[in-house]
């Protein structure tokens, strides 16, 4: 885990009165990764972020370096946790990004390398909105932004549909749909060993573990 809040979301959101129409993104996302031991959480989100927004908008599906942001962003703290909306605001900065394969993942801090990277982002800029309303609609038209939860209590989950006991943010993950219910699919980062093969259900109609809170959507204008 290890995503620092910035305690800007909505705190009492207002639930939804209706079932959202279904939508799934999984087809706009790289693979389920893994973290690791790194409380890098925070970067894995925005990254993958970045590579939905990037392939909704046209391009080629690819890989792209988490560790690049754990060595480089000034505005987070590498394996000792980080801010999404400041690390998309970093990849947009840069405009070109390594690819995974060009700046490898090691679930450690290191010093920032010169890798300049191969691919150019078309993404150039982001939105940081919160509420219920929002995210639904965000999953309804638009693709699969980084959010950030409450996970303390998901260790242990294996299936079915989740409620959290509270919604003290800290960690980051990917929102990547509504299932036929109106329910919450959420992509982590914790391998495929965890969850529904690295996924999770939330309760949806409602900010369930605080998912609809704090939100990173990259766009292009």
């Amino acid at each position: 885990m290890a995503y620092k809040p910035r305690n800007t979301g909505v705190k009492e959101d207002v639930p939804l009165d209706y079932i959202p129409k279904a939508s799934n993104w999984i087809q706009h996302t790289t693979p389920v990764k893994n973290q690791a031991s790194c409380g890098s959480c925070w970067a894995f989100s925005a990254v993958e972020a970045v590579e939905s927004a990037e392939n909704v908008n046209g391009n080629k599906l690819v890989d792209l370096s988490e560790q690049k942001l754990v060595d480089c962003d000034p505005g987070s703290y590498g394996c000792d946790g980080g801010f999404m909306d400041t690390a998309v605001k970093y990849m947009i900065a840069q405009k070109v990004w390594p690819l995974e394969k060009e700046y490898a993942y090691t679930a450690r801090d290191g010093s920032c390398k010169t890798t300049k990277g191969s691919f150019t982002l078309t993404v150039n800029a982001y939105k940081t909105p919160s509420s219920t309303k929002t995210l639904t609609t965000i999953l309804e038209s638009e693709g699969a932004p980084s959010v950030a939860v409450d996970a303390s209590d998901w260790s242990s989950y294996t299936s079915g549909v989740h409620s959290c006991r509270s919604k003290d943010l800290n960690h980051g993950v990917q929102a990547v749909g509504i299932d036929d219910n109106g329910n919450w699919v959420i992509r982590n980062s914790w391998g495929t060993r965890w969850g529904q093969q690295g996924f999770i259900t939330l309760k949806g109609g409602a900010s369930t573990c605080g998912v609809a809170d704090e939100i990173t959507m990259p766009y292009r204008k």
